[in-house]
C-alpha cells in the first residue's frame, strides 16, 4: 500500500520585486541592519543637539535628558548589533507599546504596511516617503533600508504600491507618527 507523507511548513514569506519569495531569515536580516541605521541616525541627531545645547549655554535639565538618550541608543545599538538574526520577532500577538505616544525606539515585531507613495527626489537611506494622504501631521516614514539595497529603482515623479516594516519609532511629538522603515517589496503604478 502506497502512504502519502504531506509536511506542513508554516513561515512568514514575503515577496521580493522580482516576484521572489523573502524568506523569515532574509526579512530578520534585513530589518535589523534598518534599525541600526534608525538607531545611528537618532544617535547622530541627539550628539549635534547636545552639541548645539553645550554652545547655547542651555540648562541642565536638557542637557542632561539629551545624554541619557544618547545612551539609550548607544544600549540600543549594542543590543541590535550583537543580536542573532534569529532572535528578532517578526510577529506576535502582543500589541505593540510603541505605537503609543512617549515611546520611542526599536519596535519589535515591527509593524506592517501596506502604502502608496511618489518619489519626489532620488531615494536613499534617510529619504521621507510621500505617501498619499500624507499630512502636515504626518505619518512620515523615513527610508531605512530596501531588499536588495535596491535604492535607485525607485524614480522621482513615479508612483509606487510598497509593503514596509516600521523598525524604530522615532521620538517626535507625541501623536504623529514619524517611524524608521525597512522597504520589502515594491509595485510600479
Amino acid at each position: 500500500m502506497n502512504k502519502i507523507i504531506f509536511f506542513v511548513f508554516s513561515a512568514t514569506i514575503a515577496l521580493s520585486p522580482k516576484g521572489e519569495i523573502v524568506s523569515d531569515a532574509v526579512l530578520k536580516r534585513e530589518c535589523v541592519k534598518a534599525t541600526l541605521f534608525a538607531i545611528q541616525s537618532e544617535l547622530n541627531r541627539y550628539e549635534t543637539k547636545l552639541k548645539a545645547a553645550h554652545d547655547n549655554k542651555q540648562n541642565d535639565d536638557i542637557v542632561l535628558s539629551l545624554k541619557k538618550k544618547i545612551k539609550d541608543c548607544q544600549l540600543q545599538f549594542q543590543k541590535f548589533s550583537t543580536m542573532n538574526y534569529d532572535d528578532y520577532v517578526l510577529k506576535s500577538n502582543d500589541s505593540n507599546q510603541l505605537q503609543y505616544p512617549g515611546v520611542f525606539g526599536p519596535v519589535m515585531p515591527p509593524i506592517v504596511k501596506q502604502v502608496t507613495v511618489t518619489f519626489t527626489e532620488e531615494c536613499k537611506q534617510g529619504s521621507t516617503l510621500y505617501i498619499d494622504g500624507i499630512t502636515k501631521s504626518g505619518p512620515f516614514y523615513h527610508v531605512a533600508g530596501v531588499i536588495n539595497d535596491e535604492y535607485k529603482k525607485f524614480k522621482p515623479g513615479k508612483r509606487y504600491k510598497l509593503k514596509i516594516y516600521l523598525v524604530y519609532k522615532k521620538e517626535y511629538f507625541d501623536f504623529i507618527h514619524n517611524y524608521y522603515v525597512f522597504v520589502s517589496h515594491y509595485e510600479k503604478m
